[in-house]
């Protein structure tokens, strides 16, 4: 006898439902391996499943950012490079106001103020270069209004012994030439 052909069976009503067989499964080789901690454990592992052993990577390949999947920046990008260099600005210019403090220079602590404001040098340390800067031209005003007063109290001696003398000679009697 021969066989009959298969004749498709009819669906039933209803929506068309998956058969277990034909969903998709993963096979076990296909599912991604962890990278082993340590040589020994793989080792065992690799003996155990009857795989071969994975090229083993150095550790410091193997925690690399490439090797465990995260993005990478490049070092060399525009904005590290500007970064970079307002970094090596706002220390200079640190250093520069510090030097400036130190020696007492305070012209050049004037100048160096609002360029530390503008590369971004740590509010305290400018204050602190502002305290000094007040600091200075507040004892420059004692210092010279010191030295105001010492002019005035010269010139006031000066005027009393001009005045003493003055009356001293209006007080001598007028002498009259002597006549030839």
């Amino acid at each position: 006898k021969a066989a009959p052909a298969e004749q498709p069976k009819s669906a039933p009503a209803g929506p068309p439902k998956a058969a277990p067989a034909e969903q998709p499964k993963a096979k076990p080789a296909e599912l991604p391996k962890a990278a082993p901690a340590e040589p020994a454990k793989a080792a065992s592992s690799q003996q155990a499943t009857g795989s071969a052993p994975a090229p083993a990577l150095p550790l410091a390949q193997a925690d690399s950012p490439k090797a465990v999947g995260t993005p990478t920046r490049a070092p060399s990008s525009p904005a590290s490079k500007r970064s970079s260099k307002m970094e090596q600005q706002r220390a200079e210019v640190h250093r520069e106001l510090a030097e400036a403090v130190e020696d007492q220079d305070d012209a050049a602590i004037r100048t160096l103020i609002p360029l530390a404001c503008q590369c971004g040098v740590a509010p305290a340390f400018i204050e602190s270069a502002q305290r000094v800067l007040s600091y200075r031209l507040q004892q420059t005003l004692v210092d010279e209004t010191d030295q105001m007063r010492v002019g005035m109290a010269s010139m006031a001696e000066t005027l009393r012994d001009m005045q003493a003398r003055s009356q001293e000679m209006a007080a001598r009697p007028a002498v009259a030439p002597a006549a030839a």
